[in-house]
């Protein structure tokens, strides 16, 4: 069942759904968005998907936040932390590496959306220790390659090397991909 939420930009509708099923009616929205989630769902449906809820000339936009570890000698160190743990780790989860040629092939390829922008900038996010350790509770790729004792382990070095810090300035690389639709 939806849940109506009320804000200072309107009314926010809440429902249960994924990107290749979101449950939605055709033609309801003018703008989706995916944020550091779209590499998880079966791109071909959800373009499909996105495509049939939007309005025509609405937009899809996946977008990604990053850190931009090599541009902090910090970063590195809680890098090398985790590779430390799991040195067979592989990142899946990160933005990053995902170029422009293949978002091109995801978002073009069926037909439905056209015109696709890249957007990238950097800016630094400053965090207390407990939202930045919990940033990092929320990392899936990590977890489940780590397993549970390895990634208790993951945190408690990352802990260990922030515990010298009261606030972390967190450095990101925002990458975001954003198509218009085709319908009319």
């Amino acid at each position: 069942m939806p849940r109506r939420q009320k804000s200072a930009w309107g009314v926010f509708c809440w429902s249960e759904g994924y990107a290749e099923t979101t449950g939605l009616e055709d033609n309801c929205v003018n703008w989706a968005l995916m944020g550091s989630s779209f590499h998880w769902a079966d791109s071909k449906l959800a373009v499909k998907e996105f495509h049939r809820i939007l309005v025509p000339g609405g937009f899809f936009t996946a977008i990604w936040n990053p850190r931009d570890i090599e541009s902090s000698e910090l970063h590195q160190r809680i890098e090398e932390a985790v590779y430390s743990e799991v040195p067979t780790m592989k990142r899946v989860s990160s933005g990053k590496t995902i170029s422009t040629e293949e978002m091109r092939e995801k978002l073009l390829s069926g037909g439905y959306f056209k015109d696709i922008l890249f957007i990238e900038a950097p800016h630094v996010e400053t965090m207390t220790k407990e939202r930045y350790m919990n940033t990092w509770k929320s990392v899936n790729d990590i977890q489940v390659q780590a397993g549970k004792e390895g990634f208790q382990r993951i945190l408690e070095k990352i802990a260990k090397i922030i515990s010298e810090f009261d606030e972390i300035e967190v450095p990101y690389l925002s990458r975001s991909w954003t198509v218009q639709s085709c319908k009319s």
